[in-house]
């Protein structure tokens, strides 16, 4: 006889397992429960953009530690800085079919916001299975003022109750800003450097003038 571990998500935990050996013989086992806590184990949240009053998407991936059942309520905290639209689309990536995710009135590739919590729904008919990746994207405006980033918090609510847990931003350059993919890092272009001269101060002279600059983000050609 020995104990085993084995996934259990509905609570059932002592039943008797029998495994065959090679030799023909039968040993018998008792199982026991592994406690699973439903939590997103990929949690991952970024932005593409961190300029000022730019359009923005956000990409989210996720991945449940256990099943997560249609009409579960997905809540993602910590945005409230951006401008969202109140019922926003959401697409799936890599998916031209976007009924996976809805709003609070059930409209198929769309999220609900208030203000304060961005709200999605899981759609009828459909379930995010224990350890499947979900990755959607979305898009925002950044507000006008310079910000240095946020922290985010998800929880979920349906048939198990995710307590909420901060989640992960990879800290990478986007446009020439570093750590301009975590949510809400948000900065104002502005020359960071600005040095002019001039080579010739004699009256009537030919005059080089030069000037040295450089700024705090990439700057596109037609600038």
């Amino acid at each position: 006889r020995g104990f085993h571990n084995y996934y259990v998500e509905d609570g059932s935990c002592g039943s008797k397992v029998s495994t065959l050996t090679s030799g023909g013989s039968t040993i018998d086992s008792t199982s026991t429960c592994l406690n699973v806590l439903p939590s997103f184990l990929v949690r991952s949240i970024q932005q593409s953009n961190p300029l000022r009053s730019a359009s923005n998407r956000i990409s989210v991936a996720l991945e449940s530690s256990v099943n997560v059942s249609s009409s579960s309520r997905i809540s993602i905290s910590g945005l409230s800085q951006y401008q969202i639209d109140p019922n926003f689309p959401v697409y799936i990536s890599g998916q031209e079919n976007n009924s996976f995710l809805c709003d609070l009135l059930g409209t198929k590739g769309r999220g609900s916001w208030d203000g304060e919590v961005l709200v999605l729904s899981i759609c009828d008919g459909y379930s995010l299975p224990r350890a499947a990746s979900l990755m959607f994207f979305f898009f925002v405006r950044n507000p006008a003022i310079p910000l240095d980033g946020t922290n985010v918090t998800i929880s979920c609510d349906g048939n198990y109750v995710f307590r909420p847990i901060f989640m992960n931003s990879p800290i990478e350059t986007r446009l020439g800003v570093t750590g301009g993919s975590v949510p809400l890092k948000v900065i104002v272009p502005s020359l960071s450097s600005n040095l002019m001269m001039q080579a010739n101060p004699l009256t009537s002279a030919s005059n080089r003038i030069t000037w040295a600059f450089s700024v705090n983000c990439d700057v596109s050609g037609g600038s």
